[in-house]
């Protein structure tokens, strides 16, 4: 229920996981939760509570979100680690790297996103949310809603005349 709460106040910023050793259980389902998850060589994720006669059900729910019902029911019934690499390959985490360097690449993705206008992040994350699930026609729609609301913002007058001109664009969140 918590990671519930703190996945709706997190609804319009994107949010990064960085990640060492082992998330399991509630630990997974929070970092899996994240919209970006950067992984030390060490780290491991797991759906593991079944190996104590209990059930992930949560964590197991934002790991489908990753890989599909089908996997993410395998690995909530098996129990199994994923280990970095295998989450990497998998597409769970952006990013594997050494524990040296694992908070200089958050860092690094946190800045990157900072840059960024904090409108267009905000509707390119509800219009994803909006989206899912929904049938391609419906999709496509509310996609171009989102975007025609975009291009009349302030700050998409902003990033063009800044790309035009050859600068950094000064958002203003407008």
């Amino acid at each position: 229920m918590a990671v519930l709460w703190w996945v709706a106040k997190c609804r319009t910023k994107p949010v990064i996981a960085s990640i060492r050793g082992y998330a399991l259980a509630n630990g997974a389902g929070l970092a899996l939760a994240c919209d970006f998850i950067i992984a030390a060589e060490s780290a491991v994720l797991g759906t593991t509570a079944i190996n104590v006669g209990l059930i992930c059900l949560e964590p197991g729910l934002q790991l489908a979100r990753w890989i599909g019902h089908k996997q993410a029911l395998q690995y909530v019934l098996s129990g199994d680690f994923i280990p970095a690499a295998e989450a990497r390959r998998l597409g769970i985490v952006r990013t594997v790297t050494s524990e040296e360097d694992l908070e200089r690449e958050t860092r690094e993705l946190a800045e990157k996103l900072a840059a960024k206008s904090p409108l267009a992040l905000a509707t390119g994350k509800r219009g994803f949310q909006s989206m899912e699930g929904l049938p391609l026609e419906r999709a496509v729609e509310i996609g171009g809603d989102h975007f025609a609301a975009l291009a009349v913002s302030e700050d998409a007058r902003e990033g063009v005349t800044a790309f035009l001109e050859r600068r950094t664009p000064t958002w203003k969140g407008r």
